[in-house]
């Protein structure tokens, strides 16, 4: 039979992305795997061992699935050994100005393009929620990436949803910039001191000096 992909991730790792889709018949059959380490690939009879590390991706409740019987607690608990929480872009928002140059960087490779985004255009994403996470971001900037006809991507061309702020205001333009610059640079050095329990610590995960952070935690700032 065709080698599948466990095989293929044999003696290395197995990411499994949205796991909570999985239907339940093939639950059974991933657990399988992961119980007896070994498969039988599809038309054949032999069975093949397998060593795997597997690292699975949801976005949903799994413990709430268990319960309302849409997951395997057999499953759930023998996948759930090392859980991690990765918290959505709207509340590590410092996160989001390297997402946007990293996936920049990236689609600009891919489509031998040189496009960069205005100071304004950047402080609209950095103020958007994001409810689609890294997702959505990466998609929005794709889509400005190959659809604006200039190098600098403007405020002008972006959507509507990226200019409103998480307040529900529309932005005031490229006036009120200084403004919302320094609301968000204070936002972000808050976010940083309670994330890192310490304006040291928080200047050294953003880069600038401890008497910097201390001026932007000021409400005047």
């Amino acid at each position: 039979g065709k080698i599948g992909m466990i095989e293929v991730a044999n003696h290395g790792t197995l990411f499994l992305d949205e796991i909570g889709e999985l239907p339940l018949d093939l639950q059974v059959k991933l657990l399988q795997v992961l119980q007896d380490k070994t498969l039988v690939r599809l038309g054949s009879t032999r069975s093949i061992a397998v060593s795997v590390r597997v690292v699975a991706a949801t976005n949903r409740d799994l413990q709430a699935m268990v319960d309302s019987r849409q997951f395997r607690s057999d499953l759930f608990y023998r996948l759930n050994v090392v859980p991690l929480h990765v918290p959505p872009l709207r509340e590590r928002r410092e996160d989001i100005l390297p997402l946007v140059q990293h996936f920049l960087d990236e689609l600009n490779g891919q489509y031998n393009l040189t496009k960069r985004f205005s100071e304004q255009a950047l402080a609209a994403l950095l103020d958007h929620s994001w409810p689609g996470n890294v997702r959505e971001l990466r998609n929005m900037i794709e889509r400005l990436v190959v659809t604006t006809p200039d190098a600098l991507i403007r405020t002008d061309y972006l959507p509507p949803q990226l200019c409103v702020t998480r307040n529900g205001d529309h932005e005031a333009g490229p006036a009120d910039l200084r403004a919302r610059t320094a609301r968000f640079e204070r936002e972000l050095v808050l976010e940083a001191v309670e994330r890192f329990g310490s304006t040291r610590a928080a200047a050294k995960h953003l880069k600038i000096s401890q008497s910097s952070v201390v001026r932007r935690m000021k409400p005047d700032a």
